[in-house]
This record gives structure tokens, C-alpha cells and sequence, in this order.
């Protein structure tokens, strides 16, 4: 694999710092010596490492964790599970502010209400995706949009 994105960023005119690869945090810890080695060679080369976390996101920021990531995508489960420590406001500071700590930027995926933006907004969260902004669309439905923009 890192071979072949090697020669690929070579022979195109894409910046490594352009690539974002995405992991899953299962995925990451199945075999965590190889993965973080894999990952600290793609991030020798200049590619940038996003792990997608399916629930407690305060495992990926522990200290014993070798993954050596650029951002941590939240999806909603893991935003229901941040936002479900309310009671605890500690908790859900030191999970977005352990990552901006550890220079990690914060991507929240699958935003379905403002109180969800409001919540990560306020935390600091660095990107914010989901249906609350638009459904998902196709190729061909971008393409007109930005015709249309490009218009008016």
C-alpha cells in the first residue's frame, strides 16, 4: 500500500498533504504495532490520517495509544455518546479538547440538528458534516450546483 501511494503521488500533481486516509478505529487496533507503524509511514510521506471512531473517543487519546492520527472523525453514535455526558461537562471538554491538545483536529459527521450543532460549535469542533446541512448528493447533482452558483 505504501508503495503504491508513493509512486501515485509522484506521478500526479497532488500534494501529499492533499491525501486524507481514513481508518477505522476497528480496523486500527485489529493489529495496533502494524497499523501504527503503517500509518507512520504514510505520514512520513506527507499523507494526512483521519481514524473514524464508532463510539468511545476518548480511547483513541490516551497516552498508551501509538496511532498517530491528524484528525478524529466522530460519527453520530460517537456525538450521541459526547453529548449524552452532559451531566458530566468535564468529559465532554476533555474528549474534543484532548484531541486539539494533541494537535488532532475534530471532524463530526452525521450533524442532524442544531442542538448537535450548537453542542460541537461550542466545543470547538474544527469540521462539521451531516444531513443538517444537505442530504447526501451525486456527482452529477454537484456539478449543476456549482453551474448554478457559477451563474448567478
Amino acid at each position: 500500500m505504501l508503495e503504491t501511494i508513493s509512486c501515485t503521488l509522484a506521478e500526479s500533481t497532488i500534494h501529499s498533504s492533499c491525501l486524507w486516509l481514513e481508518i477505522t478505529k476497528k480496523t486500527a487496533l485489529k493489529n495496533l504495532e502494524q497499523s501504527a507503524q503503517r500509518l507512520s509511514d504514510l505520514k512520513a510521506l506527507g499523507v494526512r490520517v483521519i481514524v473514524e471512531n464508532s463510539g468511545d473517543a476518548a480511547e483513541l487519546l490516551g497516552s498508551h495509544n501509538p496511532i498517530s492520527a491528524d484528525a478524529l472523525k466522530l460519527n453520530s453514535a460517537s456525538i450521541q455518546n459526547i453529548m449524552s455526558l452532559r451531566s458530566e461537562p468535564l468529559a465532554q471538554e476533555e474528549i474534543i479538547k484532548g484531541a486539539h491538545d494533541l494537535k488532532i483536529r475534530i471532524i463530526a459527521e452525521g450533524v442532524e440538528n442544531m442542538e448537535q450543532l450548537r453542542f460541537l460549535r461550542s466545543h470547538q469542533c474544527d469540521e462539521i458534516l451531516g444531513n443538517f446541512f444537505s442530504r447526501p448528493i451525486s456527482a452529477a447533482e454537484l456539478e449543476q450546483i456549482l453551474k448554478n452558483e457559477v451563474s448567478h
